[in-house]
């Protein structure tokens, strides 16, 4: 098979990875997606940095018997525990939801004042502020552990009244300080960005890095002449390691024409 007509594989822990997904769409509407939700073993955030190792490793494997060109972590903690072993052993070219963050969020920053939003493993993991201390130490970060949001997103609580009461809590820390940018370092958080806006400041930018994996996709696949060059609409399947019922049920929300296939089909 030309690998040209190869497919992108894409894994997280359950749907936060539509966030990716969607932008993949958009900046690449010709491309086959296999997307995996590791809806059976989620959310990462709160599990040791061996297992998250383990669990990329298994996705990955599985995502290859797809017949996958290049391969996504669309999951902030995976990418920060497993990028480097998932480059280490795959042979296909491994693309980071983390690559090219910094300079998008220091480009966005005037008052070079950042908050992190993440899940509990990625805050403690200090990847993403050392990030910023090696390429731009003029940046203050602050770093705040979300723990819950993942979850709440899983179960479609995006606009619960807990979800907000949760972003309260949470983002309490931001008061008083000269934040201007806030990094959405878990791609479950998109979903619930209009939530996070009602307890900020109108004048906080928010970054979705989903855009910035999306174009640093297509820049990879371009460089090793791995395009698809049908002008038909890309396909996506959608597998999942347990009940793939909430993948279904988000993606109608929020994805073009997809098929979700049984856990581990």
């Amino acid at each position: 098979m030309n690998s040209c007509f190869e497919s992108i594989g894409l894994f997280d822990s359950g749907v936060g990875g539509f966030s990716v997904v969607k932008a993949i769409q958009e900046v690449l509407p010709n491309e086959n997606l296999v997307y995996f939700g590791d809806t059976a073993r989620m959310p990462y955030g709160n599990k040791s940095k061996e297992a998250i190792i383990r669990y990329s490793l298994e996705n990955a494997y599985f995502l290859q018997q797809h017949k996958i060109k290049l391969l996504i972590v669309a999951c902030n903690t995976a990418s920060v525990h497993a990028l480097e072993t998932l480059r280490n052993t795959l042979s296909i070219p491994v693309i980071s939801i983390v690559d090219d963050i910094f300079h998008v969020v220091s480009e966005a920053s005037i008052s070079r004042s950042i908050g992190i939003l993440g899940t509990k493993s990625t805050i403690n993991s200090g990847y993403i502020e050392k990030g910023f201390i090696d390429s731009y130490p003029d940046i203050h970060s602050l770093s705040i552990a979300c723990p819950l949001f993942a979850t709440l997103v899983e179960e479609g609580m995006e606009n619960h009244p807990a979800t907000l009461l949760l972003a309260e809590e949470y983002l309490s820390k931001l008061k008083n300080t000269s934040i201007d940018t806030i990094l959405l370092a878990c791609t479950h958080y998109p979903f619930i960005e209009d939530v996070l806006k009602k307890v900020c400041s109108s004048k906080i930018n928010f970054i979705d890095p989903a855009l910035t994996c999306a174009k640093k996709t297509k820049a990879v696949l371009e460089e090793l002449s791995l395009l698809n060059p049908s002008c038909d609409l890309g396909s996506l399947n959608i597998f999942a390691s347990n009940d793939e019922s909430s993948l279904k049920i988000h993606a109608s929300r929020f994805l073009k024409s997809f098929q979700v296939n049984s856990p581990l089909q």
